[in-house]
């Protein structure tokens, strides 16, 4: 007879899900995000939290914004119906929101929420998660940057601390901002290197999710 649900089995299916997103395979990476959500609920798992942000950045990748902000909305209400007050759940859904508000052209909106958030962990990083803070970071130069600020500076120390750490999907993500940055900056030449470095590194990591992003945000900036 088939097994019931379990927290592990929903766990999985949901990291599953994360790892084929990445990959660019939407449709399983869906699949398995709403079979792991719907496992974790059974379960009364908390996890579930990220059936929402994963099933929210799909529909986002769709340019389907109202989907993904449904999505959000049903995060945030388990989150409220469970009384998870953590701030390490606040600041994923916060992260989250951001992606979408600056889809919408709210930077400052956008910017005052990731400030905070980064405010919460002044001098200490989230157990269990340490890319986090420097993924809040990144997202908070997006604002700045969409501001009008120029965060040249800003990104090449976290593309520096993130390659240091050999975390190399969250350096690609870096390079490719900062081929925006120095892009709107003016500064074509360092733009189409810290590009290509980006693609390069996307492509031997097989993340085809990340160009799929940058060219929803890099505002004409060619891809090659």
């Amino acid at each position: 007879s088939k097994a019931g649900p379990t927290l592990m089995g929903g766990r999985i299916r949901l990291r599953r899900a994360s790892v084929l997103e990445q990959l660019g395979r939407y449709k399983e990476a869906a699949d398995f995000y709403r079979s792991g959500l719907e496992e974790c609920l059974a379960c009364q798992d908390p996890m579930a939290f990220q059936g929402y942000l994963g099933l929210a950045d799909l529909a986002a990748g769709r340019s389907e914004l109202e989907s993904a902000f449904s999505h959000l909305a049903d995060a945030r209400r388990l989150l409220q119906c469970r009384q998870i007050a953590e701030p390490l759940y606040e600041c994923q859904l916060t992260l989250a929101y951001t992606h979408l508000w600056l889809r919408q052209g709210q930077h400052a909106k956008a910017e005052r929420a990731l400030s905070q958030c980064l405010a919460l962990y002044t001098g200490r990083i989230p157990f269990g998660h340490p890319e986090l803070l420097p993924r809040l970071a990144l997202q908070l130069a997006r604002a700045q940057m969409a501001a009008g600020q120029n965060v040249i500076a800003l990104l090449d120390g976290l593309r520096l601390e993130a390659q240091t750490q050999g975390r190399w999907p969250l350096a690609c993500k870096l390079w490719l901002c900062l081929a925006q940055s120095f892009d709107f900056n003016g500064h074509k030449s360092q733009a189409g290197q810290a590009l290509m470095e980006g693609l390069r590194l996307s492509r031997l990591l097989g993340l085809s999710s990340i160009e799929r992003t940058f060219n929803v945000q890099s505002q004409g900036l060619m891809m090659v």
